[in-house]
């Protein structure tokens, strides 16, 4: 487990900067992580480690004129393997003196700006997360910038280091690269959802592709959200809070799976002896339906091609789908019965629908 330092300093991020050099050297880029100390800019045009600028800083207008010098450059190459965007580091110099009134300075000009305070969480929660990725690189710079928003972080470098983390401590979010040697992003994601109480881990699956059907995969596997590579760690953080908020909430994932697996025939017997209240989506390759259960009942299932067809015309529709994938999330349900019948009764139903479209086939 990596030693988190906390900060107490301001984030601010996309701030227009200019670099301005010798012989009338111009270099246009955005701000990330703007602290009293230097900041990082997001350019792809990269100055000598060492190299002494003038630089403009457009918070407010006029800009703020600071002497910098450039102490650290990520090429494009190396910011790909981190996931981050290509641009250079630089510090603040020739304070001297007035090192003090300087800092105050920088402070006010950044008022105003929206910031990132840490610490964001409460040290009473749940703050605990997993992140998995073979870039031991990036992991080191997630768990900082994690660690500053005020979560505790455990990494591991492939899926089954990852499983075996939540088994051990149930973290209250799991972020995952979907490209992992021996256990893989995906894998990892059908893994946790077999365990009702891994299942409610929200997770987030970060990687370079992020195509339409890869994306679709991810949350067809249970991913509550998606992050491309390259990202910002201030984007990181905040989807990574905004889930931390809605794991507190009464809304809670308690199973997912795949129907190849578990039928929803199975589903809904489980979910009728447990007397399960919540919704349970459905995805098959074409389609999608949301069924709605309270106190055990099925009481009302809807559909995204469903036309003018009734709840249990769908329902008789989508108990034959036999792949795909589901996820069932637990919460009060006050839906209008539409179903009119228990599960066994529903079941029989189906049995006998599914026997005459056999014979007339």
């Amino acid at each position: 487990m990596l030693e988190v330092r906390r900060a107490d300093e301001r984030i601010v991020d996309a701030v227009p900067v200019e670099l301005l050099g010798r012989r009338g050297l111009v270099v246009r880029g955005v701000s990330q992580d703007i602290s009293t100390g230097g900041l990082f800019v997001r350019t792809d045009t990269l100055l000598p480690v060492g190299t002494s600028v003038e630089l403009l800083l457009h918070v407010h207008e006029p800009p703020l004129r600071l002497a910098a010098r450039v102490v650290h450059a990520l090429t494009p190459s190396e910011a790909r393997s981190l996931g981050r965007i290509a641009g250079m580091g630089l510090r603040f110099i020739d304070l001297g003196d007035l090192g003090d009134n300087r800092r105050e300075a920088i402070r006010r000009h950044l008022e105003g700006r929206d910031t990132l305070r840490t610490p964001l969480l409460s040290r009473h929660d749940n703050n605990r997360i997993v992140v998995a990725d073979t870039e031991t690189r990036l992991l080191g710079r997630v768990s900082t910038a994690l660690g500053r928003a005020g979560f505790e972080i455990e990494t591991a470098t492939n899926g089954v280091e990852a499983y075996s983390a939540c088994l051990a401590q149930v973290p209250v979010i799991v972020i995952t690269a979907l490209h992992m040697p021996v256990m893989d992003g995906m894998q990892l994601l059908r893994a946790l959802g077999e365990r009702a109480e891994l299942a409610v881990i929200p997770v987030i699956v970060m990687s370079e592709d992020s195509g339409d059907l890869r994306r679709l995969e991810a949350f067809q596997n249970g991913a509550m959200d998606f992050i491309p590579k390259p990202f910002t760690a201030t984007e990181l953080c905040i989807r990574t809070l905004r889930l931390a908020a809605l794991r507190q909430q009464s809304r809670r994932v308690v199973l997912r799976g795949e129907l190849s697996k578990i039928s929803i025939a199975t589903l809904l017997t489980m979910f009728s002896t447990d007397q399960k209240s919540g919704i349970l989506a459905v995805t098959s390759r074409e389609d999608a339906a949301w069924l709605s259960f309270r106190a055990g009942r099925l009481v009302k299932v809807r559909a995204l091609d469903e036309g003018d067809h009734t709840s249990i015309d769908t329902a008789m529709r989508v108990l034959s789908w036999q792949d795909g994938h589901f996820e069932f999330t637990s919460c009060d349900v006050d839906e209008e019965d539409e179903i009119g019948m228990g599960t066994t009764h529903l079941l029989l139903e189906h049995a006998r629908v599914e026997d005459e479209r056999r014979r007339r086939a």
